[in-house]
């Protein structure tokens, strides 16, 4: 993740989300860097937490920010939502309180439950041509127990489908949530290491409902 400063205007973070019929988990890394006009990317913390549990929904942020942003600001005052409520609160709070200040990409990631009791993942996606989101969602496919969604950082963008499988065995390879979050905290590591420019690091933090 990156700060908006003066003269910073680039984007991402790495995020995992994984659900099944019967919960959901999003791990993600904490490394939030600015843009140094003599020496590149700079970290500006390596604590900065990307996603969040609010009510019965699990939120990551993907993209810019700004110094101060509050990321859970959009859903303050608001109780028990299910997926759907949350999307369409936060598209309106990013329409109103962000592209339209601000004008510049940020997606969303969330993981809930729809009416049937199911957990899914919906992403909400900036749409250039436009200017506002689209929303993709993944459902587990009958074949497969598990949808899952991986962000990665524009610098290991040419590497996001080994990157998937990785992920994909490291899923399957999971007998418990438990061993889940160790295997996708230990694979976040590993993305950080290959990222060359050092913006994926700090603590990696995981959260399952």
């Amino acid at each position: 993740m990156r700060i908006m400063l003066p003269g910073t205007v680039k984007e991402m973070s790495t995020i995992i989300a994984v659900c099944s019929g019967n919960f959901c988990l999003m791990a993600a890394d904490s490394r939030m860097v600015v843009n140094s006009d003599n020496a590149g990317w700079e970290v500006y913390s390596d604590d900065a937490k990307k996603i969040f549990k609010i009510g019965n929904v699990l939120f990551g942020v993907i993209g810019k920010l700004w110094k101060d942003e509050v990321m859970t600001a959009p859903f303050v005052g608001y109780n028990n939502m299910n997926i759907y409520n949350a999307l369409d609160i936060l598209e309106k709070y990013a329409m109103d309180n962000i592209l339209h200040i601000y004008d510049y990409p940020r997606n969303y990631i969330l993981c809930g439950q729809e009416s049937d009791g199911k957990y899914i993942i919906v992403v909400l996606k900036f749409n250039a041509e436009k200017h506002g989101f689209d929303r993709e969602v993944y459902r587990p496919p009958e074949e497969y127990d598990k949808a899952y969604v991986l962000a990665l950082p524009p610098s290991l963008a040419d590497r996001m489908e080994y990157f998937n499988k990785l992920l994909e065995r490291e899923i399957n390879a999971s007998k418990s949530t438990d061993e889940m979050k160790n295997r996708l905290t230990n694979l976040i590591r590993k993305i950080g290491k290959e990222d060359v420019q050092h913006t994926v690091g700090g603590k990696i933090q995981c959260i399952v409902i």
